[in-house]
């Protein structure tokens, strides 16, 4: 009769992800789409960033959510530094710094509310109030967004932390990057596609790019009952009328990816092959006359 295994030699057939993330500033979502997020992998997940030359809010997000999915399963989960100073600086000051195994610090000027983690609606309201109170501390051509600024806090967060379903709720990073203002949010719930392609069917033969363009179209929702937010077209409409020489409103989930870009008012659609889990929405304002299309947060 064979031995049965040992327990050494099982916890060695445990499978361990080790992925490396490298390139230059184009195309850097592609690099958050490689993090694992749908299931935590068994054995651990290790990625290296030693080559990574320039990192983004979305990133930084994502790189957090991974981390909790495995911190959760008590699954290991590390973080290989970037060798770039400023990369590697960059996120340590959105809140990544343990896990790349350095010593925390503080997250600068530049960093309005690192990345922050809240599993509840009634935790929301007091980050708003945080995030209010800052932008009131801020330069006048900072404080002229503000308004904005807090529509998108809202109505992202809120989405997230409800419509998203997600058990970890939602990631938010809020940062003044070079003459941009940029809030990140995202959740590992249904994502728009699944949740409004189900609501309603005469919707379900879109892909995921379209969903996702329908519901930033005035009076389609996913929603049933009484609803905090205003929506998305409403969210748009603010972003549209802040008073920034440019913005975006861009949406990734499931397959689909939409940039809404004023003051051109043009909108980008398009379906790729990597399923993105959750929602993940950035809203980028600029401050002065930069377009903010022409270039990504700097690390």
């Amino acid at each position: 009769m064979p031995k049965k295994p040992s327990e050494a030699t099982a916890a060695a057939e445990v499978q361990s992800l080790e992925m490396r993330l490298r390139g230059g500033r184009y195309p850097q979502l592609r690099w958050g789409e490689r993090v694992p997020l749908l299931e935590p992998v068994e054995g651990g997940v290790r990625i290296d960033l030693r080559e990574l030359e320039f990192a983004e809010p979305t990133l930084a997000l994502r790189l957090a959510a991974s981390a909790a999915i495995h911190e959760e399963a008590e699954a290991p989960f590390e973080i290989v530094a970037p060798r770039r100073a400023s990369v590697r600086n960059y996120l340590a000051r959105t809140g990544l710094a343990e896990a790349m195994g350095l010593v925390p610090c503080d997250c600068g000027p530049d960093v309005l509310i690192p990345i922050t983690q809240a599993t509840r609606s009634n935790e929301i309201d007091p980050l708003g109030e945080e995030l209010q109170e800052m932008l009131k501390d801020e330069p006048p051509h900072v404080a002229s967004v503000s308004g904005a600024v807090m529509s998108a806090f809202s109505e992202l967060c809120d989405n997230a932390c409800t419509h998203g379903r997600g058990q970890h709720g939602m990631f938010l990073l809020v940062q003044r990057l070079d003459s941009r203002l940029v809030l990140a949010v995202g959740d590992l719930g249904v994502g728009i596609p699944a949740h409004l392609g189900r609501s309603d069917r005469r919707l379900a033969t879109l892909d995921d790019a379209n969903l996702i363009a329908e519901a930033l179209r005035p009076g389609v929702t996913a929603t049933h009952g009484p609803k905090r937010g205003k929506g998305l077209p409403d969210l748009l409409e603010e972003i549209r009328t802040a008073e920034s020489p440019s913005s975006e409103l861009r949406i990734w989930s499931g397959e689909g990816r939409v940039i809404h870009r004023f003051p051109k008012n043009r909108r980008e659609v398009r379906v790729v092959g990597a399923h993105t889990r959750g929602t993940w929405a950035e809203v980028v304002l600029s401050l002065s006359g930069n377009d903010v299309s022409s270039g990504e947060a700097q690390g």
